[in-house]
């Protein structure tokens, strides 16, 4: 049986075909992290909804759920690790993909061209920085869907920034790249490029995220 970890189920196109691909394999079943158990009386357990881990040959990690707390959640599959379960990908792994600010460091290190990104908790320190870009984006330091993304200039950016940081406490500052409303992400894996895809914003909206009204269009990767 292979679990897959995720708070949408089918609603979330991605872990249902995760789970489509477990069941051809002989047996897949979601896990909602909020259902997750560690149990200490008389033995040592991690279960999810009463049943224990165990049972599983592997544990696909395609989320965690944020209605419930997520140092609990991260914890759960970090023992899963040590107790010798399969967890793909490492909580560790899921933790820095959902940092920017850790992805952006990352890829900096690794020698990738980055716009110019100042993370803050403070207002005045992040007004400094849309000042000096001109045209900055805000975003949370975790998120997906292009959900609490914004372009600000100057003249809006005081209203917008105290209440973006009311909402997320922490923020990514970042240099707006023009793009042409479209962008290309590269799939990788251990160093070989897999696959790729375009997406296109749609209509005024600038965001190119699908959840936001995007289009995706494949690319061949051996042309990029």
């Amino acid at each position: 049986m292979i679990g897959i970890v995720t708070a949408r189920g089918d609603e979330d196109r991605c872990s249902r075909e995760l789970r489509e691909a477990a069941e051809r394999q002989g047996g897949g079943q979601y896990i909602d992290p909020l259902s997750l158990i560690i149990e200490v009386e008389g033995s040592a357990r991690l279960l999810t909804s009463g049943t224990p881990f165990e049972g599983f040959d592997a544990v696909i990690l395609r989320g965690l759920n944020r209605d419930g707390d997520i140092d609990m959640q991260f914890e759960v599959f970090e023992l899963l690790e040590t107790l010798g379960i399969p967890v793909l990908n490492p909580a560790s792994a899921l933790s820095a993909a959902e940092s920017k600010p850790v992805t952006l460091f990352r890829l900096h290190r690794a020698g990738l061209p980055i716009p110019r990104t100042l993370v803050t908790q403070r207002v005045e320190t992040a007004l400094e920085q849309v000042r000096a870009l001109g045209t900055a984006v805000i975003k949370p330091l975790f998120g997906a869907l292009g959900i609490g993304v914004e372009r600000v200039t100057w003249s809006d950016a005081p209203e917008r920034v105290q209440a973006s940081l009311d909402q997320w406490r922490a923020i990514c500052v970042q240099e707006y790249v023009p793009c042409d409303g479209r962008d290309i992400r590269v799939f990788v894996v251990g160093g070989e490029v897999l696959g790729a895809v375009m997406r296109i914003a749609q209509g005024t909206e600038w965001r190119t995220n699908v959840h936001q009204g995007g289009r995706v269009r494949s690319l061949r990767a051996e042309r990029l």
